[in-house]
């Protein structure tokens, strides 16, 4: 991997851009001039200069920094647009079709190079589709009233300072936010070995950003606001933010300087690149909401729900009076709450009636219950305690699966072992004990659970 360097001569006759173009943009005096001069300016200054030019008159060069074509471009013609958050913008007019070349046209190293930074950064492209998913969960924590989910009083009274649980919550949601996008690049960095390639290659270099940036993401520290004003799942968001944001930016600046190298090596290693960062592109859509949402967990504000389940007459607690009162099973926070129906003993016929998740607002497991199949509730309910109640005929079950991963079926009054052992009879499970044979029940009443897909797990509130 090199770092651009200053230019050692000026353009020749044939290089050199028209009057026009100098005349309008007397800084940029080519693409290639562009992006040197950039490798040498403070990133945040860089941008905020780019954004003030592309929307001058003179924004050919401007507009094209990482996708203008090989051949020369019609002077004032739309680019794609370089936003704050590092992304870019694509125009209507599409700009993939500036960089293919002529129709049965060969694809140069260069333009091979240019389309591969279109799904890196593009408006469609992996990192967009990154910050696109931390946006949808953004709104997706939203109320009614426009607060984030959970409490939050709407009091003018305001802390004036942070008590030490504010602060190991804030470095909490700080910590989650970083190992969420880290998953996320993970999605990217998870496919490169599959190229392969020498560290002067795209494959090599992208790797060495990718994988370099675990790093730095580590020991990177998200600014976040109003410590004493807001709730920690905010910070969490704001520091999804930040930590995407710089990543993105340090990518993009790295693949930019090293454009030449990269278009001199392998165009079947580029062209494998930017097939496989489609693929990171596909997985982040369908699984990186999950990562997003299982950080969130971490922080989320502790609440309670109390549900009337069908084994709460016998492990529940009893509510009100009239009518001889309502027996409840309260569900706390850290606790993923499972109700099944079933027709017989045959575990193939168990259905999921709801799954709760105290923790978590409505819309996102709206979100959730679209999930791609490949999540299960296994993945959503990981190492935290699950309680997975039932009911067939007049038996009421309760299992409880503990964080250390130990089942423990409910005991007499309850229905649960018989239940299960039959369930273990129908399976061919039959041991000398019936304690045994309830377990091997619980073994598959759990494991028809767990891998149910999530978009068939009725996520509810």
């Amino acid at each position: 991997m090199r770092v651009a360097k200053e230019p050692e001569e000026a353009h020749s006759p044939a290089t050199r851009p028209s009057a026009r173009a100098d005349t309008r943009a007397p800084i940029l005096s080519g693409a290639e001039n562009h992006r040197r001069a950039l490798a040498r300016l403070d990133r945040g200054i860089a941008v905020d200069m780019l954004l003030r030019l592309q929307q001058g008159p003179g924004n050919g060069y401007c507009s094209r920094l990482l996708a203008e074509d090989a051949s020369p471009v019609r002077a004032g013609a739309a680019g794609p647009l370089l936003q704050r958050d590092g992304t870019i913008v694509k125009p209507k007019s599409g700009v993939e079709s500036q960089i293919k070349g002529k129709s049965g046209a060969k694809l140069s190293g260069t333009e091979a190079v240019h389309r591969l930074e279109l799904k890196l950064f593009a408006e469609d492209g992996f990192f967009s589709t990154l910050h696109r998913v931390v946006g949808r969960f953004k709104d997706d924590m939203k109320t009614e009233l426009g607060w984030y989910a959970g409490d939050k009083k709407a009091s003018g009274k305001k802390k004036t300072g942070l008590d030490a649980a504010t602060q190991a919550v804030v470095g909490t949601a700080k910590t989650k936010a970083k190992e969420a996008i880290t998953d996320g690049l993970k999605l990217l960095a998870s496919q490169i070995p599959k190229v392969g390639g020498p560290a002067s290659t795209a494959a090599g270099i992208v790797a060495g950003v990718l994988w370099s940036q675990f790093d730095k993401i580590a020991e990177y520290d998200p600014v976040v606001t109003e410590l004493a004003q807001v709730a920690p799942h905010q910070h969490y968001i704001e520091a999804l933010e930040g930590t995407l944001a710089k990543a993105n930016r340090e990518l993009q600046v790295t693949l930019t300087e090293n454009e030449d190298e990269m278009a001199a090596g392998p165009l079947d290693d580029v062209k494998a690149l930017t097939t496989k960062v489609d693929e990171a592109t596909n997985n982040a859509e369908k699984t990186f909401y999950f990562d997003v949402v299982q950080g969130y967990r971490a922080v989320a504000p502790a609440r309670t729900v109390e549900l009337e389940t069908p084994h709460a007459r016998w492990s529940g607690e009893k509510r009100g009076l009239y009518g001889g009162g309502t027996y409840v099973t309260p569900i706390k926070s850290g606790t993923v709450y499972v109700e099944f129906k079933a027709k017989g003993v045959d575990v193939d016929d168990i259905q999921i009636v709801k799954t709760v998740v105290p923790e978590l607002p409505k819309d996102v497991l709206g979100h959730l219950n679209e999930s791609d199949p490949s999540l299960t509730l296994g993945h959503l309910a990981g190492t935290a305690q699950m309680l997975i109640e039932g009911a067939t005929g007049s038996w009421q079950i309760r299992i409880v699966r503990e964080p250390g991963g130990k089942l423990v079926p409910a005991d007499q009054p309850s229905y649960t072992k018989q239940y299960l052992r039959e369930v273990a009879k129908a399976r061919g499970a039959r041991e000398a004990t019936m304690e045994g044979e309830s377990m091997n029940g619980a073994t598959f009443v759990y494991a028809k659970i767990i891998t149910t897909p999530l978009k068939d797990a009725n996520l509810s509130v």
